[in-house]
């Protein structure tokens, strides 16, 4: 600086900077000093510019500014850097922070784009798919439309060209059949029905013989599957035309399409498929619940055979409803090749019952585990359904229950042990009042036995070890079976296998604990064996052995060799099924199936029975007697504790050698509990085909029956000295028919109650003007000697006759007329058109006309159940028909079209008609002057006749010993013993307890024969 040149404003600058430091140099420099150089810089107005730079050169100034100015130059400037340092990271922060908000910004602009673009998408999705279900409703109500419209046009096809139709094809010589899902009141299901859909399996034959399949048997197939598929799931656009279209183009002289429409259409019709799941209910087109308050809906199961369907269960105010899920039907369907399920049309239907059908709800287990209900309905049918979540079976029911259903007689949730003492029925087996069928059916439906499921099919035991002898001695105790061992147990060389197997088998897991027998006696596969020759269990036995028919020698072929084969095999230790007694049917293969041929060269065709049998009818009434024998009845307790008794697991199963593999027993397992997918159907599988063990009833030792001759019935069918008579005057002309309608004789099978009381009951009369008597039957009396009272109708001598006329040559006899189980209408033959008429009890107006003869109507009866009505006429013929009744059994109406045809004799006449308890048909016809009975089962098989001396006026059943009553021309009655009526009876009536029989008399009497109870 002393040697350079400066600028005036630069050191201007600097004294200016000197002049506000001042006060700061006064502290480290001599201040006279300091006073002085500066006064002296700036003189007056004017800087000295050589008077600054001395003092800035001087000694004094660079000593201070050396040592303090320098430093605290160098502090500010490092004051500075720290400042600057500073305000970069807070603006780089700034920075950062203002770049972070505006990505944050951007990504909530792309999310909202994005939320924007899904809930757009959502609505249009939602919108389309609205579309697309509404279209695929409508699609699908067209084409149940035409469905619905199709079964009309086929029903009036059959109707018209069947045996009686005005356009009668003639009789039919190639009918098939198949089981009808229809009980009676103890649960049997007797009835066949024509199959429509019949299926010879040739291809199932087939492939059991390793022969090429034919090509008209596979294609059946193929088109039976693919029909089937394409009515599952619509196809958008495609056109949904009648199922006639779909027909192959041939028909008869009619114009009708013969066997191919019947073929591939007749599934459709719900009259005649008697064995589809939807047979008995209200098949629906659409299923329109508008007009319904929605309660409730859950996803369930349809369980059919062994069939799952998969859909789900919506409850209304009014109705309840099964609506199938089609797409996963589809799926389903698409494992049809492999056998996986039977095939049914009648799957793909919805279906809707009303509240008021409903009688019975039974809780169920469905793989062990409490998850399933059984539904009862008016009907006569039932519905087995598993829920998934256990929990919705009970708020279903719960649901159902406070609708409280009219016709809806059990609500019992309690388990199967409590419900089981609290019916009774155990006492009331002791003391005769049921037989041991009717106990052992109980036992059964009470443990959760179902025909519904085949993994938990009803159960009954071999009764007889003699399949050989010419002739069975029933009070023979050599000829029955063990009854106090387990069918695996009775042969003690077999036995021993077991025992050793029971003693050394270990797993290693723990898992799987001891057992005696690696086969159950109950299971699928031994339902379907033993049923094989009748649908639906044939197709059944095919799915089950994955398309075929098992070898022949594994079927059921002969009784005899089935005995010993449970017996002697070591993985048979089969028991039997109900059908062994009551359903002749199932022995016999009415349907030509190809069973195959056995390796020593038999075909295996109907079953073979023992030498004491000559025909299956024969077979199931000796097997049937055997049941009932004394033997049966004094050791029936010990097999009981070994199925639902206590002796069905624990210490007391292993004393009794009757363990069995524990995925048969409930509780076992808890499937829920298995996460692995792989395993858990790998469980249930097993639990599918190995069987189940009934629920357990009793928890101790069975109680034995008593000795039959203590508790012989107290009837007029058991005695033939103590009875009294009685007369009683109606003041009417000749009575032509009597009759005591009992509504409530076959209440419900659950509940049924020998024991109830009856304060009065209706007497129907009807004298040969054709007018209608209701008269009462009061069980009680003013006086000691008669033990009830009967009021007649005050009103008899004003009632109008029939409305419609009789014949003029028609014998108008007792043999005319029929009365319904609740009294409301009568049915009367003898009509000038060939047709019975349906009339009301009280004004004797005609309601209803039904044809189907081709000559007079002579004879009616109606089922003790109400549901079946026989008709014979002059030409010989016979027909069967259906009648429906309303939820709580009242009379609705009588199908149009005969269900059978039975009799035809040409020349014979029919006289009288009756139906026996076990639904067998007798029938009077007379052929040149003589007079015959025969007798026909339920299914129109003739059984036998034998020729009477006497000319009758009318034949009735006794309700439960299938006892035949006749009333002849010279006033006798026959029964066990005879009667001698001073009077010819043109009437007779049993009444249901078999304690009186009502006679109407010639001249307006009713004359009743009354048991009487010396005791009491």
């Amino acid at each position: 600086m002393p040697n350079g040149t400066y600028d005036n404003k630069i050191l201007f600058a600097y004294y200016f900077i000197l002049q506000k430091c001042q006060h700061y140099l006064i502290d480290h420099m001599d201040a006279e000093f300091l006073a002085t150089s500066i006064d002296s810089i700036w003189s007056g107005t004017k800087f000295n510019s050589k008077a600054f730079i001395g003092f800035a050169t001087s000694q004094n100034w660079i000593s201070v500014h050396d040592r303090y100015i320098v430093t605290a130059m160098k502090a500010a400037n490092e004051d500075e850097f720290s400042m600057v340092r500073k305000m970069k990271e807070q603006f780089s922060k700034k920075v950062n922070k203002f770049i972070n908000r505006a990505k944050k910004a951007d990504s909530y602009s792309q999310k909202s784009e994005e939320t924007f673009d899904t809930e757009l998408n959502s609505i249009i999705k939602r919108y389309k798919d609205e579309e697309t279900t509404r279209l695929t409703s409508y699609e699908v109500d067209k084409k149940n439309e035409d469905l619905r419209i199709s079964r009309k046009w086929i029903s009036k096809f059959h109707e018209l060209t069947q045996e009686r139709g005005v356009w009668s094809l003639g009789r039919h010589t190639d009918v098939h059949w198949r089981l009808d899902r229809r009980e009676n009141y103890l649960r049997m299901r007797r009835k066949l029905a024509i199959n429509y859909d019949y299926d010879p399996h040739k291809d199932a034959s087939a492939k059991r013989d390793k022969t090429p399949i034919a090509d008209s048997a596979s294609k059946s197939k193929h088109v039976s599957i693919s029909r089937i598929k394409k009515a599952a799931i619509p196809e958008t656009g495609r056109n949904v035309g009648p199922i006639l279209n779909a027909v192959e183009p041939w028909t008869d002289c009619w114009g009708f399409a013969g066997s191919s429409l019947v073929s591939e259409c007749e599934s459709l019709e719900s009259d005649d498929q008697e064995w589809n799941i939807v047979n008995g209910d209200e098949v629906v087109e659409t299923v329109d619940l508008s007009t319904d308050s929605h309660l409730f809906t859950v996803e369930c199961e349809l369980i059919v055979l062994l069939s799952v369907i998969k859909g789900r269960l919506e409850l209304t105010s009014n109705h309840l409803s099964f609506l199938v899920d089609r797409r996963n039907l589809l799926q389903e369907l698409n494992n049809i090749e492999q056998g996986s399920m039977v095939i049914d049309s009648e799957m793909l239907r919805d279906k809707k019952w009303s509240i008021l059908e409903i009688r019975e709800i039974h809780m169920r287990k469905y793989l062990l585990k409490r998850s399933a209900f059984e539904l009862f309905l008016t009907d006569s049918t039932n519905y087995f359904f598993n829920f998934p979540d256990p929990k919705d079976r009970t708020r279903l029911f719960n649901k159902i229950t406070t609708l409280k259903p009219a016709s809806m007689l059990n609500q019992d949730t309690r388990s199967p042990i409590k419900i089981f003492e609290r019916s009774n029925m155990t006492e009331r087996w002791k003391r005769h009042e049921i037989s041991n069928f009717e106990y052992l059916m109980h036992l059964n439906s009470m443990a959760g036995r179902s025909f519904n499921d085949l993994t938990q099919y009803f159960v009954f035991p071999w009764i007889l070890s003699d399949y050989e002898s010419e002739k069975l001695d029933l009070t023979d105790p050599k000829i029955y079976r063990d009854l106090t061992k387990p069918i695996g147990a009775i042969n003690p060389v077999r036995l021993e296998q077991f025992v050793e197997r029971y003693e050394n088998f270990d797993d290693p897991t723990g898992r799987i604990k001891k057992f005696h027998y690696g086969t159950h006696y109950s299971s699928a596969a031994t339902v379907a064996c033993y049923m094989i020759r009748m649908e639906p269990f044939t197709s059944v036995h095919i799915s089950l052995q994955g398309g075929k028919f098992d070898h022949a020698d594994r079927q059921f072929h002969s009784l005899h060799d089935t005995w010993l084969s449970c017996l002697n095999a070591s993985g048979d230790v089969r028991e039997l099924i109900p059908e062994f007694f009551y359903l002749p049917e199932f022995l016999v293969n009415h349907n030509n199936f190809d069973i195959g041929v056995r390796q020593d060269g038999v075909r295996v065709n109907d079953v073979l029975l023992p030498k004491w049998a000559r025909t299956p009818e024969e077979f199931i009434r000796i097997h049937r007697e055997a049941l009932e024998s004394d033997y049966v009845s004094a050791n029936l307790h010990h097999w009981i504790d070994l199925i639902f008794g206590y002796k069905q697991k624990g210490e007391a199963a292993v004393k009794a050698h009757n363990v069995f593999y524990y995925l048969t027993y409930e509780g076992a397992i808890n499937i829920d509990s298995i996460k692995d997918p792989v395993e858990r159907k790998s469980i249930e599988q097993q639990i599918y085909h190995f069987g189940q063990t009934p629920t357990q009833l009793v928890a101790g030792p069975h109680a034995q029956r008593l000795l039959s001759k203590d508790f012989l019935k107290k009837d007029l069918l058991n005695s033939s000295s103590i009875h009294q008579r009685f007369v009683v005057e109606l003041k009417c002309e000749t009575l032509q028919f009597v009759d005591l309608p009992n509504p409530d004789s076959f209440e419900s099978f659950s509940l049924i109650d020998s024991q109830k009381i009856i304060d009065s009951q209706k007497i129907i009369s009807i004298d040969e003007n054709g007018k209608i008597g209701c008269h009462q039957v009061l069980h009680k009396s003013m006086t000691r000697d008669i033990p009830f009272t009967v009021e007649v109708d005050p009103a008899l001598q004003y009632k109008s006759q029939f409305s419609t006329p009789f014949c003029y040559d028609a014998v108008i006899s007792p043999r005319c007329f029929a009365c319904s189980k609740d009294g409301k209408v009568i049915l009367s033959a003898g009509h000038w058109d060939n047709t019975f008429k349906v009339s009301n009890t009280e004004t004797g107006r005609t309601v209803g006309s039904i044809s189907g003869h081709q000559d007079i109507v002579t004879a009616l009866a109606i089922s003790e159940d109400g549901r079946t009505v026989v008709s014979g006429s002059r030409c010989s013929n016979l027909l069967s028909w259906k009648v429906d009744l309303t939820h709580d059994n009242e009379f609705l109406k009588i199908e149009p079209i005969p269900v059978q045809a039975f009799y035809e004799e040409p020349g014979a006449s029919v006289e009288f008609v009756c139906i026996t308890s076990d639904a067998n048909i007798v029938l009077c016809t007379e052929l040149n002057g003589k007079q015959f009975l025969h007798t026909y089962s339920i299914n129109g098989k003739f059984l036998n006749y034998i020729e009477i001396n006497e000319k009758l006026n009318h034949i009735i059943s006794s309700n439960d010993k299938n006892l035949i009553i006749t009333s002849s021309n010279k006033g006798r009655i026959y029964l066990l013993h005879d009667y001698e009526i001073p009077l010819i009876g043109r009437s007779i009536k049993l009444s249901s307890n078999n304690r009186q029989l009502w006679i109407g008399g010639c001249d307006g009497k009713l004359f009743i024969i009354s048991y009487i109870d010396v005791k009491n």
